[in-house]
Parts: structure tokens; sequence; C-alpha cells
């Protein structure tokens, strides 16, 4: 186990579900990272879900970019939930990745009870007025991108 490595940049390289469950397994024990970028990698919702059970007991990670992959509403559901335990994780990018209105709710519900979450990118999702009103409820703390530009 390394106690040292910070920061983990895996952008663009097409991991997919495997390598992100097998970076999930190495998640739950290390103690040192505060960020990983994972965007751009072919990752769907069995690959995120895998990752939120890790954030369940990750206690370092502060940032964790997923944006550009296909996680859709399951995937930003998990992540919803694994957010409820985690209270280190400060910014999460998951720009264009089909999440709907149903993955928005959660997370904006989400963010009611998380103190620890500041950012969360949305941009270029699937999100319509449903998950814009709820997203549109969140506390003040939190900054949430949203660009709309998907039909």
């Amino acid at each position: 186990q390394n106690s040292t490595l910070k920061i983990i940049d895996l952008g663009g390289n097409s991991i997919g579900d495997e390598g992100v469950v097998a970076l999930a397994r190495v998640l739950h024990h290390n103690s040192s990272l505060v960020k990983i970028d994972l965007a751009r990698n072919s990752i769907g919702s069995n690959g995120t879900v895998s990752l939120s059970q890790a954030l369940h007991r990750n206690s370092t990670l502060q940032e964790l970019d997923l944006s550009y992959n296909c996680i859709g509403d399951e995937g930003a559901i998990a992540l919803a939930q694994s957010l409820h335990q985690n209270s280190t994780l400060k910014i999460i990018g998951l720009g264009n990745n089909s999440i709907g209105d149903s993955g928005a709710a959660a997370l904006a519900e989400v963010l009611h009870h998380n103190s620890s979450l500041i950012k969360i990118d949305l941009a270029l999702n699937s999100i319509r007025s449903n998950g814009a009103v709820s997203l549109s409820q969140a506390p003040c703390r939190v900054t949430i991108q949203m660009m709309m530009a998907k039909p």
C-alpha cells in the first residue's frame, strides 16, 4: 500500500468499468489519495456503483472527476447514496454523463445532509426542469455548475 501518492490522473485512458472496479478496491484502504481524475474513461453505472461503495469507507479523497463518462441516473444515485456517509469529498465532476432528473434529484437531496461538498459540475447532462428545480433548492454553500446544452 502506497502512503505517499496524493493524486491519480487516469483521464482519457478508457479504463472502463473493469478498471474502475480495480481502482475502487484500492480506494477502500487508501489513506493518502486526495484527488482522482477519471474523466473520459468509458465508465458506466456498474463501475460507478463500485466506486461509490469505496467512497463509503474512504476518508481522504477530496476531489473526484468523472466527467465525460456514461454513468447515467443509476451511477448518480449510487454516488449520492455514498455521499451520505462520505465527509471528505469537496468537489465532484459529473459533466457530460447522461444524468437526468432522477440522478439530479438524488444529488440535490444529499446536499442537504453532506456538509463537505462545495462544488458539483453537472454541465452537459440530460437534466430537465424537474431536476433543475431540485438542484435550485440545494444549500447556498454549494456551487452547482450546469449548462443545459443537450436537446
